[in-house]
C-alpha cells in the first residue's frame, strides 16, 4: 500500500501512515484518517485521492495552503503524486512512498534475483528519464527533504531565511538573502549574496560558481544537494543494465523483495537522501546499479605574480644561507 512518512520540523520522530485504495483525508480534526495536531492546520486540510494506480493530492481550500515539492498547489485541484514527493503542510512534511508497489510490479512471475535487479534498474531509469526537471533539496536540519524544482519558466531563484525568498529555509545560520541560482545557456550558476556564513560548493567557498548534477551546497551548516537529470548519461547506465549477470540461484519471492528493498533504495536514484555529514562528491565504485554521482572536479592551484616573486626570493635566501653555512664550516 502507498505510505506517507510524516515528520515534524524540529522533531526526529517519524510516523509511517499506510492508506488503501480509498485514499486518505488530512487535517486537524479527529475525523480525518491522518490527523496533524496543529492549530495552523485546517480542520479538513487536504485529501489524497486514489484513481486506479495513481494517487492525487487535493487541497480543500485550506487557510494556510498545501505545498508539493516546495510549490503551493491550487485549491480543489488534483495534483498527481510520484514516489519521493514531499507534501508540506505547515510544520509537517509528508514523504509520499510507493516502494512496495514499485518492487511488487517489477517482480511479476520471475524469481531470478539478478533479472529482477535489472528490471528494477530499468524501471528507475524510465522514471529518471521522465523526470527531467532540475531540483535542489535540503539534506539536514529542520527542513530536511524540502525541495525546489526548477520548472521551465524559472530562470532565477533565491534561497534565504526571508519569507520573500523563492526557497525559504528558516535556519539561523542562513542569511535572510543568502544565495541566488540562475539558469544560463550552459546550465546553472550560483552566486553568494554577501552572506554572513558564506557559501560552499563541494567544500570550497565560492562567490560565483557553476552547478552540476550531484554538487553539494553548504549554507552555514545546512547542506543542499543539486540535481540536474539532464547531465546524467543514461546510455552508460543502460549498457550496465544490459550487461548485468544472471545467476542460477533462486530466492523465495518475499525474501527477494525484502533484499531488493534493502539493497536498491530508490531514493538513491531519485536524489532523495537523509542528512549527510560529509558532502564531498565521492564516486561509489562498490556497485554498478546506483545513481551516478559525478566525480569531484580537480582544481589547479593558481599563483599570482606577487606570490611567485615571494617564492623566488625565498629560494635565493635559502641558497645564500647554505653557502654561508658551508663557508663558516671551512
Amino acid at each position: 500500500m502507498p505510505k506517507l512518512i510524516v515528520t515534524e520540523k524540529g522533531s526526529e520522530k517519524r510516523q509511517t501512515f499506510e492508506f488503501s485504495h480509498e485514499g486518505v483525508s488530512i487535517g486537524r480534526s479527529d475525523e480525518n484518517g491522518l490527523k496533524l495536531p496543529s492549530s495552523a492546520v485546517s480542520r479538513k486540510h487536504a485529501d489524497i485521492v486514489v484513481t486506479g494506480t495513481d494517487c492525487f493530492l487535493v487541497d480543500l481550500g485550506s487557510g494556510n495552503g498545501t505545498y508539493l515539492n516546495g510549490v503551493k498547489v491550487g485549491a480543489n485541484q488534483k495534483n498527481i503524486l510520484r514516489h519521493g514527493d514531499i507534501i508540506a503542510i505547515e510544520n509537517f512534511n509528508l514523504n509520499f512512498n510507493m516502494i512496495d508497489e514499485m518492487l511488487a510490479s517489477s517482480f511479476n512471475e520471475i524469481t531470478d534475483s539478478d533479472i529482477i535487479e535489472v528490471k528494477l534498474l530499468k524501471k528507475v531509469l524510465k522514471a529518471i528519464d521522465k523526470e527531467r526537471i532540475p531540483s535542489i533539496e535540503v539534506l539536514n536540519g529542520n527542513f530536511v527533504g524540502k525541495k525546489f524544482f526548477f520548472a521551465e519558466d524559472v530562470d532565477e531563484m533565491s534561497i534565504g531565511r526571508d519569507e520573500n525568498a523563492d526557497f525559504q529555509v528558516e535556519e539561523y545560520v542562513i542569511s535572510r538573502n543568502h544565495v541566488r541560482i540562475t539558469r544560463t545557456d550552459n546550465g546553472f550558476v550560483i552566486k553568494d549574496l554577501e552572506s554572513k556564513n558564506g557559501t560552499y560548493v563541494n567544500n570550497h567557498r565560492i562567490v560565483n560558481s557553476e552547478l552540476h548534477d550531484g554538487d553539494r551546497i553548504a549554507l552555514g551548516t545546512i547542506v543542499f544537494i543539486f540535481r540536474d537529470p539532464n547531465e546524467v548519461k543514461m546510455e552508460e547506465i543502460s549498457v550496465r543494465a544490459k550487461k548485468a549477470p544472471r545467476s542460477k540461484a533462486r530466492t523465495r519471492p518475499r525474501e527477494l523483495i525484502e533484499e531488493s528493498e534493502e539493497s536498491l533504495r530508490l531514493e538513491d536514484y531519485t536524489g532523495g537522501s537523509s542528512g549527510m555529514e560529509e558532502f564531498e562528491a565521492v564516486p561509489d565504485t562498490t556497485s554498478d546499479d546506483c545513481y551516478p554521482i559525478p566525480q569531484g572536479r580537480k582544481e589547479r592551484i593558481k599563483l599570482s605574480g606577487f606570490e611567485m616573486g615571494l617564492i623566488g626570493i625565498g629560494i635565493v635566501i635559502f641558497i645564500f644561507a647554505v653557502i654561508s653555512f658551508v663557508n663558516l664550516i671551512k
